[in-house]
């Protein structure tokens, strides 16, 4: 198994510089959006002379998330394909975004909100991907870049009307697949968020389904590969008659593991799903502190930066409460 001491070090380092709860709750107190550019100017986020434009802001810390994806990226060296988990659940939220934007036709500008770039997606990538008419022509070009997330959709989105619901399904069971024959080789810390993301997109999963006469059977949606919601919970929850009763149910089940703060589709339970995951990293770490665990919580803790800017920098533009513009807890400080 390899030992990480090297990058550990380095992103110790890198996390000083991820925003505390305290620097975001006093960002969020901005009066309007030229009072936001400020602070975020100050504290070298935003580089001077930037447009006050709220989609200007996201741009740059979307960069800014990409950024450290990337350090960590260069800084794992021959040991990279081992964090291939955590680069490629960023590519499958993006080919996710990609896939709901064409279907609704979004403007590309407006698919491209919140994406980090990867390696294997730069910002370049995105943007072209962005651009294409439907879902069909994502999978192309996907496949097109020897992408292995092209090649698994590629069937279903050349149907005459795809189904997103399986397409979303097929990316996950496709990453989970792919993760997990990778996280052994990396240790408890990757075998474990390998886990919570299959959990939570289950969970999820379930928790749309509830209340749905004529759904998709189970059965075809159900990822392996999770930890603590077994396939016949997650059977029994999306056969539930409303959303709240399957919400009872997981809820029963997992009310006291880290995964109880993401049993609700509601916004804001990423963050709080990344909170509860990113102590959980903490704690393995305490037991093997060479290992990749303040790796992940280090990327973990980038994302819920990025959901917490966005939800402040859009909640500023649009004019909600100083109240209303957290994400809930999206960081462990």
């Amino acid at each position: 198994m390899s030992v990480w001491v090297d990058v550990v070090a380095r992103a110790r380092g890198l996390s000083s510089g991820i925003l505390s709860d305290r620097q975001l709750s006093e960002i969020a107190r901005s009066r309007d959006v030229a009072e936001l550019l400020d602070r975020l100017t100050s504290l070298d986020i935003i580089p001077g002379g930037a447009s006050a434009e709220p989609r200007t802001l996201e741009l740059v810390v979307q960069r800014r998330a990409g950024a450290r994806l990337r350090l960590v990226s260069r800084w794992s060296g021959a040991r990279h394909p081992l964090l291939a988990p955590l680069f490629e659940d960023e590519d499958r939220r993006s080919i996710r975004a990609m896939l709901r934007g064409a279907a609704a036709h979004a403007p590309s500008d407006q698919r491209l909100a919140g994406l980090v770039p990867t390696p294997a997606l730069p910002a370049r990538a995105l943007s072209e991907l962005a651009r294409q008419g439907d879902a069909a022509a994502v999978a192309a070009l996907l496949v097109t870049w020897r992408n292995p997330y092209g090649s698994a959709i590629l069937e279903e989105t050349r149907l005459q009307q795809p189904d997103l619901f399986r397409l979303e399904t097929i990316l996950t069971r496709t990453w989970a697949e792919r993760a997990r024959r990778v996280a052994p080789r990396c240790g408890r810390a990757m075998r474990v968020f390998v886990a919570r993301v299959v959990d939570v997109e289950n969970a999820w999963t379930a928790l749309l389904l509830a209340g749905h006469e004529g759904a998709a059977s189970p059965a075809t949606l159900w990822v392996e590969g999770g930890t603590l919601l077994p396939r016949d919970a997650f059977v029994l929850a999306t056969g539930s008659r409303s959303r709240r009763e399957a919400a009872t149910i997981l809820t029963g089940l997992l009310g006291r593991s880290p995964l109880a703060p993401a049993i609700t589709p509601e916004p804001g339970a990423e963050g709080r799903a990344l909170r509860a995951w990113t102590r959980e990293q903490r704690d393995i770490a305490r037991l093997d502190p060479l290992g990749p665990a303040p790796i992940i919580a280090l990327l973990l803790r980038s994302r819920g930066e990025l959901l917490t800017l966005r939800r402040i920098i859009w909640g500023i533009a649009l004019g909600a409460p100083a109240g209303r513009r957290g994400a809930e807890g999206a960081l462990v400080t």
